[in-house]
């Protein structure tokens, strides 16, 4: 969607149409056709000047490479183009689209509201997962808080509506501007999110460790309670030695733990997933 375009047909019963695109538009082609030396001579749609059109007919008939007019068919590369980027926003997100009317959420103005939805997961000493919301409002392009994005996805779970003309009730350079705002905001919070599972890595990892050393001191103290009981007494080497093996045994085992533990230092896995884009248009 690229505002300044412009199509003027002939007349109504004419395919003949002039086409002139708008400065953005044409560097973007331009950019695409660098790409692709095969379609780069095939339009000069991206090298005309401001004010001036190229003539153009809608058909399906070969291009024979007349040099008054082209001819926009499905190889094109105007086409090739538009569906590149269409392709482009469609592998960015997936909109899902409800109404809500104002009386199931009484804290919200009237509006389109969107939100990103993201899987955090994290695996390092402990693995964990946590649900995050963002929400944007389209019209005044203010982020709302988080516990708000998180109950308007509530509510419209119990009480939206299918919004199935959302995808022509909502400028699409809006939509993807705020999808971008709302990417790029959850891209700084994870970021930090992901600083701060390092150190909890860390902290978690030293509490681990001083629980398995204290598990064993007192494992040590119960059965050195019983060979001082036996050296008291019987004396039974076979009885002493055999809690001394269980000493040695029990040390060795919590020694593989805290190597296990230790090499988990610095390892810290964590991915972002896009679970939804959603659009809530409150009424």
């Amino acid at each position: 969607n690229y505002p300044g375009c412009a199509l003027v047909q002939e007349n109504d019963d004419s395919m003949k149409i002039k086409v002139e695109l708008s400065l953005a538009c044409k560097q973007d082609l331009r950019i695409y056709l660098e790409d692709s030396p095969r379609l780069r001579t095939k339009t000069k749609l991206h090298t005309t000047r401001s004010g001036e059109g190229t003539e153009c007919y809608f058909e399906n008939q070969m291009d024979r490479g007349e040099p008054n007019y082209e001819v926009i068919n499905q190889q094109h590369p105007l086409i090739q183009f538009i569906s590149s980027k269409s392709t482009q926003i469609e592998n960015r997100y997936q909109l899902v689209a409800t109404q809500l009317k104002g009386d199931h959420f009484e804290s919200c103005e009237e509006g389109i509201y969107l939100v990103l939805i993201q899987r955090w997961s994290t695996k390092s000493a402990k693995e964990s997962e946590s649900l995050v919301y963002r929400c944007l409002n389209l019209v005044t392009q203010e982020v709302q808080s988080d516990d708000f994005a998180e109950r308007i996805i509530l509510a419209s779970v119990n009480y939206g509506k299918d919004w199935s003309s959302a995808n022509t009730d909502i400028d699409l350079n809006l939509l993807d501007s705020g999808y971008i705002e709302l990417d790029n905001t959850v891209a700084e919070d994870f970021t930090e999110h992901c600083d701060n599972m390092k150190l909890e890595n860390e902290d978690r990892i030293d509490t681990i460790i001083n629980t398995i050393n204290d598990q064993h001191e007192k494992h040590k103290f119960n059965l050195q309670k019983q060979i001082n009981k036996v050296q008291a007494g019987s004396a039974n080497q076979q009885i002493i030695r055999m809690h001394e093996g269980n000493i040695r045994n029990d040390r060795l085992r919590a020694d593989a733990r805290i190597e296990e533990y230790e090499s988990k230092r610095g390892h810290v896995s964590t991915e972002d997933t896009d679970i939804a884009f959603v659009a809530v248009n409150v009424t």
